[in-house]
């Protein structure tokens, strides 16, 4: 009977030996396929899958200790990615995120990652596991599907990313300012194609939309690649993320007039366009103060 007993009592120890170790080759099977990030509660790298290393270039030893966030996240997503981190903590559920990991090459590839908390001894925090897909070919795909729908629209259509950089240029702005998208892309849209006497008011623009104010036909000056400078009326609205987050802005413009002093206003800029839509139009336009008396009459 005692030996019979000793038996039985090893068998839930056998069967959660077996089971520890079905869990760990599964996760090395899984390591091989997808992108596992193993992160302390400090949010440093406990351990490095396989595939992390395939997609990023670093190995495990040269990440393992070093904080994910700071070292392998751009500075524009780590609030994010931290915010994230935080929740998965808590141990609420988190959800999807596509962002970019900085490569060892200088390179950038986009991730799309959940989080899951680990936890320890008696149900006590012990850290995040990162699971992630690299979509970087798809976000590519999608890039240039989102320019082609850009260069449909007759209409100019730029767009700034959160450090003022150009990150959508179409067809039709393209032929305003002579300038390719190719030759504009990740260039600050205000050192590079404002004139310098309007730069500030043009990153007064850019701040108030990055702040969530949207501007409504609004003249903007852009140099062109002859040394002339054309004057668009357009509208700015910013782009969010699914969290809210601002990551730019999109500004799409009405027919441009060309001007020929750089120094002139915006305000003129607009008055200029509005009275030769006003002029050219073949329908009947009025229109009123708030006082109700009459401010244009068209021909």
């Amino acid at each position: 009977c005692t030996l019979a007993k000793r038996q039985l009592a090893r068998i839930p120890r056998r069967r959660g030996q077996r089971r520890m170790a079905l869990v760990s080759s599964s996760m090395e099977d899984l390591a091989s396929l997808v992108v596992v990030i193993d992160l302390d509660a400090k949010g440093q790298v406990a351990a490095w899958g396989a595939c992390a290393t395939e997609v990023t270039g670093w190995s495990a030893e040269e990440v393992l200790g070093l904080p994910f966030v700071e070292s392998f996240v751009p500075p524009s997503c780590r609030e994010e990615l931290q915010r994230a981190i935080t929740v998965a903590l808590a141990g609420e559920a988190s959800r999807s995120l596509a962002l970019p990991v900085l490569t060892k090459n200088g390179q950038q590839r986009e991730l799309m990652l959940n989080l899951m908390r680990k936890t320890g001894q008696e149900d006590q925090q012990s850290g995040v596991l990162v699971f992630g897909q690299d979509i970087t070919g798809v976000t590519q795909q999608l890039a240039e599907q989102h320019h082609m729908e850009h260069d449909l629209v007759h209409a100019p259509i730029f767009g700034v990313a959160i450090d003022g950089s150009i990150d959508v240029w179409n067809r039709s702005l393209a032929q305003l300012t002579g300038f390719d998208r190719e030759e504009v892309l990740g260039r600050p849209l205000i050192e590079d194609f404002v004139p310098p006497l309007r730069r500030k008011e043009v990153e007064g623009i850019l701040s108030r939309a990055y702040a969530g104010v949207q501007a409504c036909e609004i003249g903007v000056p852009l140099s062109t690649s002859d040394g002339r400078t054309v004057c668009i009326v357009l509208s700015t609205v910013a782009r969010t993320r699914p969290s809210g987050e601002v990551f730019g802005v999109l500004a799409v413009g009405q027919e441009p007039s060309q001007q020929a002093d750089s120094g002139s206003s915006g305000a003129d800029c607009a008055a200029d366009n509005l009275a030769r839509l006003l002029d050219t139009a073949s329908a009947p336009i009025f229109g009123i103060d708030c006082a109700g008396h009459v401010m244009e009459w068209n021909q």
